[in-house]
């Protein structure tokens, strides 16, 4: 018997090392649909960011996560302070490729994301770019009438974007600093 449990005893140490998800990691990406990711892919969530195998939720420590983002994108601008946001006052802070994240008392609490690279993307891959009748075809596109910022969608509960010349233009989630 004792034998037996010092032959475990080494494939237990070879496992500690692994790069396999934990069984929390792996319940993790379950439930939030993230697989793994590589080291260098960022994907747009209606909950937050996923970077690489890290998953940054509404709410995630600023300097943790511009750090995250900086080894991806690169150098960010400034930290630019918008005092007069309806949501109280915000801090953002803009990468290369169009992405800007805002932070209240250094917490994560929305992205946004402009531009024409179309590198980034969404969980459900929409990104800037995507055809408006690709999007129009999907479950959970809605448009948002009468808004004043544009033509405007909701994307399921939680993502939201505009659109422009037949084309996706700006995605959002969580907290925006728009006056409507």
């Amino acid at each position: 018997m004792r034998l037996a449990a010092l032959a475990i005893v080494p494939l237990l140490i070879a496992g500690c090392g692994s790069d396999a998800p934990s069984p929390l990691e792996r319940h993790q990406m379950e439930r939030d649909g993230t697989a793994a990711l590589a080291d260098d892919t960022v994907i747009l969530r209606g909950q937050g960011l996923a970077i690489g195998k890290n998953a940054f939720a509404f709410s995630a420590d600023q300097e943790r996560l511009v750090a995250a983002l900086e080894a991806v994108l690169g150098s960010p601008q400034q930290p630019m302070a918008m005092d007069e946001c309806g949501a109280g006052p915000m801090i953002s802070v803009d990468f290369p490729g169009g992405l800007t994240v805002q932070f209240q008392d250094a917490a994560f609490v929305g992205w946004f994301l402009r531009g024409d690279d179309g590198e980034l993307a969404t969980d459900s891959n929409i990104r800037i770019g995507t055809p408006l009748a690709e999007l129009q075809a999907r479950s959970g596109y809605a448009p948002i009438a009468d808004s004043t910022l544009g033509e405007e969608f909701a994307f399921g509960e939680r993502l939201g974007g505009f659109t422009e010349d037949g084309a996706v233009s700006a995605l959002y989630a969580g907290t925006q600093c728009f006056f409507r």
